[in-house]
């Protein structure tokens, strides 16, 4: 986990982890995050996960070349 983070009560929270397929903080891989009610708490991480081989299947699949071109972004994380 990189972060957590204890949220207050009767506060607002907008929470955005960032995305699964397509990272714009310059790290590749997925990031999300996990809410604990209970604990009243979130906490953000990161995966490493092939994107290569993604990007290989994807290709092998004859997805539509849209989704392909954003290859470097997966890539580079940008």
């Amino acid at each position: 986990a990189e972060a957590r983070h204890q949220l207050l009560d009767g506060s607002y929270y907008l929470v955005c982890p960032g995305s699964v397929g397509q990272p714009r903080n310059g790290v590749p891989g997925a990031s999300y995050c996990i809410y604990d009610s209970s604990e009243k708490t979130i906490e953000f991480a990161h995966v490493n996960y092939d994107v290569e081989g993604v990007i290989r299947d994807m290709k092998d699949r004859e997805q539509p070349e849209p989704l392909i071109q954003f290859q470097e972004r997966m890539l580079t994380g940008r």
